[in-house]
């Protein structure tokens, strides 16, 4: 999501306020049972006349994956695209399809239907048309569930497009891992390597790798860039359902692997589900609201969570509303982030910035959090920090 939007999420939930404090006391509406998470739309902002749209982003609080369908690069509006080419999850694209594998995006794309869709903070879940695949998907803190049900009869692949430069590993067939190395978002920035490790809950028929249209069967590793892995499924006389869970890690491919032993164990997708919807709940409950219609409590949480759900380390215009509210709900995240602008400085000689646009917008993060009395990172360290990017030449 365009960091612009996150101003108008913040300038939206202040509209919802101001809505609320002049209705009358005889329309608050009555109670629905319904939790904050369940108000929520991921769908608001998906149609943007301007400029790009909003994305259906499934992320755990605090967490480092984010997840949502990529479609077609031309399409500006989320909500007009008619296919889903895969579902990126940081080191590369999950897809499944049916039939004998076919290597790319484009050969792999799917139709989809709003109406066979669901989408929430926790829960994603869409009826791939053209190979009649349900795909769902939920998270943790570092990993990717995904679990696909197929039809009877089906011979069905899963497809792994790597991101980058990668390099990737089967195991067995069940198992599989590796890295992709990407560079930072200044050009100055050293390549960064991310790590994963997956594994398939049910061992696939056989496997192969592929680089740009050719496919290898039977191959256990490949390098290179426009490379991927697929596992194929034959068909079968009920319906399968396949589970594939990764988890990514910038340390190693253990680390990746220990996040996943430790995050998903022997839960099962509905209790992982479950546990992330009840984490959502938690962090949209730290603001209370009474009153209020139905339509004004939807927009108040779809924009508390798209602000919850942004990757904070980007400081351009985050500084201006974003920040400034984790000041008041999660003041630790906020002495956590400035300690880490601090740790930037040290290894770099910079403050955190946007990378895309100009100024350094973590010095407005670390005043305001300390004039609003938050502690927790070093005051001296951070003024001189402060003072040179301000005077920072262009």
């Amino acid at each position: 999501m365009k960091l612009k939007n996150t101003f108008l999420a913040l300038f939206m939930l202040g509209g919802t306020a101001f809505a609320q404090q002049k209705a009358p006391a005889k329309a608050a509406a009555k109670p629905t049972g319904k939790t904050p998470v369940d108000y929520v739309d991921l769908y608001i902002g998906s149609i943007n006349p301007k400029t790009r749209s909003t994305s259906p982003v499934i992320k755990a609080p605090g967490g480092n994956i984010s997840i949502w369908p990529t479609l077609s690069p031309d399409m500006e509006d989320f909500y007009l695209a008619d296919k889903i080419y895969g579902f990126p999850i940081g080191i590369g694209s999950i897809m499944a399809n049916k039939g004998q594998f076919k290597p790319g995006a484009k050969a792999n794309a799917s139709k989809f239907d709003h109406d066979l869709e669901t989408a929430t903070p926790y829960y994603y879940q869409a009826l791939l048309e053209d190979p009649d695949i349900n795909t769902e998907y939920t998270m943790t803190d570092n990993a990717a569930v995904f679990r696909f049900t197929v039809p009877v009869g089906q011979a069905t692949n899963l497809m792994l497009t790597m991101q980058g430069n990668a390099n990737v590993e089967v195991l067995n067939h069940m198992v599989f891992q590796g890295y992709t190395t990407a560079r930072g978002r200044r050009q100055t920035d050293n390549p960064e390597k991310r790590y994963f490790y997956a594994e398939l809950m049910k061992p696939a028929s056989e496997f192969g790798s592929w680089e740009g249209e050719v496919a290898t069967p039977n191959t256990k590793t490949k390098s290179g860039t426009g490379i991927g892995l697929y596992f194929n499924y034959k068909p079968a006389m009920a319906p399968q359902t396949l589970e594939l869970r990764v988890a990514t890690s910038m340390v190693s491919v253990d680390a990746a692997k220990s996040a996943l032993a430790k995050e998903t164990g022997a839960q099962s997708f509905d209790q992982l589900k479950n546990k992330l919807k009840d984490r959502w709940n938690a962090e949209l409950g730290l603001i209370k609201i009474k009153g209020g219609s139905e339509k004004q409590r939807a927009i108040f949480y779809s924009t508390l969570y798209r602000t919850r759900a942004l990757r904070m380390g980007n400081v351009w215009d985050t500084y201006r509303s974003a920040y400034a509210l984790q000041d008041l709900i999660k003041p630790d995240e906020s002495v956590k982030a400035i300690n880490n602008f601090i740790k930037a400085y040290e290894t770099t000689g910079w403050l955190t910035s946007s990378g895309a646009m100009i100024g350094n917008h973590s010095t407005s993060v670390i005043v305001e959090a300390y004039l609003k009395g938050l502690r927790g990172f070093d005051l001296e360290k951070a003024m001189p920090e402060c003072a040179k990017t301000i005077w920072r030449a262009p």
